[in-house]
């Protein structure tokens, strides 16, 4: 595994494999739905690496105890298990059921030495379609507003002693005070303690859920709706539509967001984790 130094070199690798797929014509795999421009942030903080293997072209993000695959296969034949010394988590999104080419892909990713960890599906809303609930914090006991940089370490603490690393981009302390400081993070505080907290993200003209908590003792009490609920009152006139992913086995995760107006799209993700 080698670091990647200038996203122009990336570009020339990933424009050498296509133009090889193409001259072989043979089919090209890759999970690179987004990233290619956001490759060029990563680069810059020294979290890309990549391996390359006659023609195929691996490429892993360091995360804070993992790494994340992105990948380019056009010769199946040469696929084989990757060694690592820290897990490797990677994604397949698709819409409705697998094509055969995404079934191939699939298989492919097994080759590669993963397993399949977590199935998610995408549920969305039109923030023209938010029902409100006003006067919903009239219990003055209830206090919910951005969270602060002197928070910044109870809320590192909760994120990562409530969800899965290799599921949820987990953010490290640097990227996690970017998120204070753009008030991407509200969080719920009850009798002046915090018991919860969203993390959200915006991309172009919709608005994501990245994590969603409360603590187990409080979970239940309807707290969470009243944390999304907020958390839609400063979005709906700023976005086209809410969305977020949710582990298709978390049924209350998908009670609640069905009671507050969201229906799963047809996007789904099927993520698989390679271990040491």
């Amino acid at each position: 595994m080698e670091e990647l130094c200038t996203y122009e070199t990336l570009s020339q690798r990933i424009k050498m494999i296509k133009a090889l797929a193409r001259s072989k014509k043979s089919e090209l795999f890759s999970n690179c739905y987004f990233l290619p421009d956001g490759f060029k942030g990563l680069i810059g903080e020294h979290r890309l690496f990549f391996e390359e293997e006659k023609g195929n072209l691996y490429l892993f993000v360091k995360e804070e105890t993992f790494f994340r695959l992105y990948y380019y296969i056009q010769d199946e034949e040469t696929v084989r298990p990757l060694t690592t010394s820290a897990p490797i988590e990677t994604e397949l999104l698709f819409r409705g059921e697998l094509t055969e080419k995404q079934k191939k892909e699939a298989a492919l990713i097994q080759q590669l030495g993963f397993s399949l960890g977590r199935k998610s599906g995408r549920m969305v809303q039109k923030a023209s379609e938010v029902s409100m609930q006003e006067g919903h914090l009239n219990n003055l006991n209830i206090r919910i507003d951005f969270a602060t940089i002197e928070e910044e370490e109870i809320i590192y603490h909760m994120l990562w002693s409530t969800f899965l690393p290799l599921f949820s981009f987990l953010p490290d302390k640097e990227i996690l005070k970017r998120q204070i400081e753009k008030k991407n993070i509200l969080t719920l505080h009850l009798s002046g303690e915090m018991i919860g907290l969203l993390n959200m993200e915006q991309s172009k003209k919709n608005v994501w859920i990245r994590h969603l908590m409360v603590k187990e003792e409080h979970q239940g009490t309807g707290l969470g709706a009243i944390l999304v609920n907020q958390y839609h009152m400063l979005w709906r006139d700023k976005v086209e539509s809410f969305m977020h992913w949710v582990n298709l086995e978390n049924a209350s995760a998908i009670r609640l967001y069905q009671k507050a107006g969201y229906h799963f799209d047809g996007t789904k993700s099927d993520s698989y984790i390679l271990s040491t």
